[in-house]
């Protein structure tokens, strides 16, 4: 059925439609377009498993890089009678979807390879209409395409994302007793957002232009929630299922802070760092779920920790900062002082040695 059709069934019609076809629905979903988008999901799984079955798709080779999270597969199609070849593409992309373990929000990257090609042709799609119409505006009027002479080499990454908290690994063993890692409760995809308007509380209770009651914030109550749900209606365009790296830039931009990743399953390293920012925040990545840190020199057990080089250290006077490298000063992080600047000055206010008076 198509999606107009669908729309004219009241709720009670859409769920015995489902029922009849033994499609699986969710029974939280109450909304009627989301029993519309399950019925279209089984449909299109329906239609690209008899395309796969008309046609011959051959996977010529695959590999998987478990350190960057990438299936790599080469297919090669041989189209048969009265077969479109927008169906054969889309029966491929759904083979490449199920090999790589496809999610809503992962990137599917497409090099198309053929003998009459001046260059192959690459895009970042998802399905054969894109591509194809890719393909139509690059190929020049002297090349044509034969899908049999083609060899699609389709990559797909799986991008990392928040939703409901798995068994957590690394630090997480003792995270009951750091509490510089303020744990956060949901039985929803809005664990991203929670973390995120919750490590806000740390800097000021004043979250989208009113006082809040940071308490219940940290407590997960329901105030957590509707802040949650808040940030993704300004955000607008999000990824459901969790956030992406992409949604959380956005979150960047909307809020005008610089938020860093710390990813337990990469030894408690930073993942990501967004535009430098006044007010930073940290989040701590367990599997697909994220929690808020409040204190990095807390979370490693160190006195100090660079927001700079992201290093813990003990003694402030003897850290080498990254920064102190491409001509600018360890100390005052300015442009690098000439030699004759460089008579050390202890300041008892600051408690440290500055290179002049005019650096105190």
């Amino acid at each position: 059925m198509k999606k107009d059709i669908l729309h004219k069934h009241t709720k009670t019609q859409l769920k015995d439609i489902a029922k009849e076809h033994h499609i699986k629905i969710n029974s939280k979903k109450g909304l009627k377009s989301e029993l519309i988008e399950s019925i279209l999901s089984f449909q299109d799984h329906v239609r690209n498993v008899e395309n796969a079955k008309a046609c011959t798709i051959t996977e010529v080779k695959s590999h998987t890089i478990k350190k960057y999270a990438t299936t790599k597969i080469d297919y090669n199609i041989k189209l048969n009678e009265n077969m479109y070849i927008e169906d054969a593409i889309n029966a491929m992309f759904y083979m490449a979807k199920k090999k790589g373990n496809y999610e809503k929000g992962d990137k599917i990257y497409v090099i198309v390879s053929n003998p009459y090609f001046n260059h192959n042709i690459s895009r970042e799609v998802e399905n054969a209409r894109l591509l194809i119409n890719h393909i139509e505006n690059i190929i020049s009027s002297n090349e044509h395409i034969n899908i049999n002479q083609c060899t699609f080499h389709v990559t797909i990454s799986k991008v990392p994302r928040g939703s409901k908290p798995t068994k957590i690994i690394n630090l997480a063993e003792d995270i009951k007793t750091k509490r510089c890692i303020m744990q956060n409760i949901n039985n929803d995809n809005l664990c991203c957002p929670r973390a995120i308007v919750t490590a806000l509380t740390y800097h000021t209770d004043n979250i989208f232009g009113s006082k809040r009651n940071v308490k219940h914030i940290r407590e997960g109550r329901n105030v957590q929630t509707k802040l949650a749900e808040e940030l993704c209606q300004k955000l607008g365009d999000y990824n459901e299922e969790g956030f992406t790296l992409k949604d959380i830039k956005h979150a960047e931009e909307l809020l005008d802070i610089q938020i860093k990743i710390v990813c337990a399953e990469n030894f408690n390293t930073i993942i990501y760092s967004g535009k430098e920012k006044e007010t930073k925040i940290y989040l701590y990545k367990n599997g697909n779920h994220f929690d808020v840190i409040n204190s990095m020199k807390a979370f490693f057990g160190y006195c100090y920790y660079c927001d700079k080089c992201y290093k813990p250290y003990k003694n402030k006077n003897k850290h080498n900062c990254k920064t102190a490298r491409n001509g600018i000063s360890k100390l005052c992080e300015r442009p690098a002082h000439s030699q004759v600047a460089k008579s050390k000055i202890f300041c008892k206010n600051c408690n440290r040695y500055c290179f002049n008076q005019n650096f105190r």
